[in-house]
C-alpha cells in the first residue's frame, strides 16, 4: 500500500516536472521567436543604414560637384568682367582715335 501511495506521489511529480518542461519549451520557442524577429529587424536597420550612408555620400558628392561648379562660374564671371573693361578701354582708344583723326 505505502508503495503505491510512493509510486502515486512520484507519477504525480514527473507529470508535474512534464508540465514545467512543456511550459517551458513553450517559452523557449516564443523567445526563440522573438529572437529571429529582433534579428531580422537589426538587418533592416542596417540595411536602411548603409543606404542612408550611401545617401549621405552621393549627396556630399553633389554639393561638391555644385561647389566646384560656382567656383568655374565665379572664374567665368571675373573673366567675362575683365573682357568687359578690356572691351571698354578699346572702345574708348578707339573713339579717341577718330577724333585725332
Amino acid at each position: 500500500r505505502r508503495y503505491e501511495e510512493d509510486a502515486g506521489a512520484m507519477q504525480a511529480r514527473v507529470a508535474a516536472a512534464n508540465e514545467d518542461k512543456g511550459r517551458a519549451q513553450s517559452e523557449v520557442r516564443v523567445l526563440l521567436a522573438e529572437l529571429q524577429q529582433a534579428q531580422a529587424h537589426a538587418a533592416q536597420a542596417e540595411e536602411e543604414g548603409a543606404r542612408l550612408r550611401a545617401s549621405t555620400i552621393f549627396h556630399q558628392d553633389l554639393l561638391h560637384e555644385a561647389q566646384s561648379r560656382s567656383q568655374d562660374v565665379e572664374r567665368v564671371e571675373k573673366e567675362a568682367s575683365r573682357a568687359r573693361a578690356s572691351l571698354a578701354d578699346v572702345s574708348k582708344e578707339l573713339v579717341w582715335e577718330r577724333e585725332q583723326a
